[in-house]
């Protein structure tokens, strides 16, 4: 009988292996719960910002920007124009460059005109320049009171 005693029944050990584990897992997890946040932070609500129409500049000039043009190769009259974002405060005169030469200037343009069509003091041939769109910017409708201006290389395609 002793020897009977001794043997122990194969599905206690699995019962007993079965709550080790299952005190284990519980013990994970009531560990993972308490360490992290309550709740995780919300999101930050973004707001989109006015477009350009909605708010008026009052210190800053907008100044359109280009990273090329393209003009009809071997005539003068274009049908480029530029415009005076109608936010703006100043009135500017833009110019195209080509080796310090003026290729066209512009008449002074309030905000919110657009420029007549842009007729080139000379034709080009067809290829690529390296120009400067420059603007010059001003506080009042005579053009005599200069604010800063800007001078940007572009790239001209002549076709």
């Amino acid at each position: 009988m002793e020897n009977e005693k001794k043997k122990r029944d194969p599905r206690n050990a699995i019962m007993i292996v079965l709550i080790i584990v299952a005190a284990a897992a519980i013990a994970v997890a009531v560990w993972a719960l308490s360490t992290r946040s309550a709740a995780p932070a919300p999101a930050p609500r973004l707001t989109p910002k006015p477009t350009p129409t909605e708010e008026p500049l009052t210190k800053t000039i907008a100044l359109p920007q280009f990273a090329w043009l393209n003009l009809k190769a071997d005539t003068t009259e274009q049908t480029l124009t530029f415009d005076n974002p109608q936010r703006n405060f100043a009135h500017f005169r833009v110019s195209l460059v080509l080796d310090g030469e003026t290729l066209w200037e512009s008449e002074l343009l309030a905000p919110g005109e657009t420029s007549k069509p842009v007729v080139l003091s000379k034709p080009l041939a067809a290829g690529e320049y390296q120009i400067e769109l420059c603007y010059a910017c001003f506080s009042d409708a005579e053009g005599t009171q200069t604010l800063n201006g800007a001078r940007s290389p572009v790239r001209l395609v002549v076709e």
